[in-house]
């Protein structure tokens, strides 16, 4: 029989193992992508998930799912289909993997990137988003932002293009797809969204966009409270925008990825500089790929990681010797000497008997 087990008060009986076992299975089918709607799969019998607070329809009742398209045929991949993944139901899937014969949405096709997979599709407001490449100088703030390298932005004077000054708004934040700085959810709405600035909600199927207000994880009240040198993104991280605190709390030091969604507002992309090629770090891995090979050319957008070309293998080989010439001299190949946090951290060493110095310290522990 069952055994009758004491849950929140109430009396509850224990599942059987026949119903156990089955759970069990299911959730195996879950993580190997089975998408079946076959009697007892997941997508008969589980319930939808839920993004935020909004009811979403099943996807079973509302258009097919990929397994009812076939592989060999075009994949049409204008139609709205939620992604097959669990908890992933409120994404559309508009990536096409021909290694594994499914679509999938933009966070799975990451990972199918970093295995080398051939993705076909995206969202098709890229196409404008990206004309930086065929349009800008390459010695362009734009340029440089696009491709990785580093960027020195001025909070002091930065600016919400309804013109309220960054540091003064607690709900001030940028946004790791479109690097647009605004002080609230609405602003970023009116003047990124809105103007085509960013197109990340369109990754999220119709009824969901309205809720979406692109991706502003770097905040400015956890900035104001974070010493030189942390590490701001945490939510999206290098793939999108790398954002570290500066030597002060005027100033962030940005690196953005390849997953590029919109470009910066003109409010913000007039307070960025890019620091001098002897000055920044070394570019990282997860900028984007611009070589302009037939390889590299024919398949979606990618990181320099990617790259499967011969070039591509030679440039990553010769960052490794420059870092390990630079280490083997006793440098620090990540930090130059001449970089803002390398500045600041001579500034406030310990064995800074000036006053000067002194004096820098004690107000970097009173803001701190």
């Amino acid at each position: 029989g069952t055994k009758q087990l004491l849950f929140d008060g109430e009396r509850k009986e224990e599942e059987p193992i026949d119903e156990v076992i089955r759970k069990a299975q299911e959730m195996a089918r879950l993580h190997t992508g089975d998408s079946s709607n076959a009697p007892g799969s997941r997508r008969a019998s589980r319930p939808r998930p839920m993004a935020g607070s909004r009811t979403v329809t099943p996807a079973s009742q509302r258009l097919r799912t990929p397994s009812d398209l076939d592989p060999s045929q075009n994949v049409d991949l204008d139609e709205d289909l939620a992604c097959v993944r669990y908890m992933h139901d409120h994404l559309r899937a508009l990536w096409y993997s021909s290694q594994l014969q499914r679509r999938m949405c933009y966070y799975c096709a990451e990972t199918c990137t970093d295995n080398g997979h051939t993705l076909f599709g995206g969202v098709k407001e890229l196409d404008d988003v990206d004309s930086w490449m065929y349009t800008e100088d390459p010695e362009s703030t734009i340029y440089k932002l696009n491709t990785g390298h580093e960027i020195l932005l001025d909070l002091a004077n930065l600016r919400c293009p309804c013109g309220t000054p960054f540091q003064s708004s607690p709900q001030s934040a940028i946004c790791s797809m479109c690097c647009s700085a605004t002080c609230s959810a609405a602003c970023h709405k009116l003047f990124a969204q809105d103007q085509g600035g960013c197109v990340y909600y369109r990754n999220f199927l119709p009824e969901a966009q309205a809720e979406v207000h692109g991706c502003r994880d770097i905040r400015w009240c956890v900035i104001e409270r974070c010493p030189p040198g942390t590490y701001l993104s945490r939510v999206c991280g290098p793939r999108y925008l790398e954002a570290i605190a500066g030597h002060d709390q005027n100033t962030l030091l940005l690196r953005r990825g390849y997953c590029q969604y919109g470009q910066p507002v003109a409010t913000t992309l007039s307070r960025m500089t890019p620091l001098p090629e002897g000055v920044q770090r070394p570019l990282h891995a997860f900028r984007r790929n611009m070589c302009q090979c037939a390889e590299c050319m024919d398949r979606h957008v990618h990181a320099v990681i990617h790259q499967r070309c011969e070039a591509g293998r030679a440039a990553r080989e010769a960052e490794a010797k420059q870092a390990l010439s630079a280490t083997d001299a006793g440098e620090n190949p990540s930090l130059p000497k001449e970089h803002p946090l390398a500045v600041a951290s001579r500034l406030g060493d310990p064995s800074d008997d000036g006053k000067e110095g002194a004096a820098r310290k004690k107000e970097r522990q009173a803001n701190l």
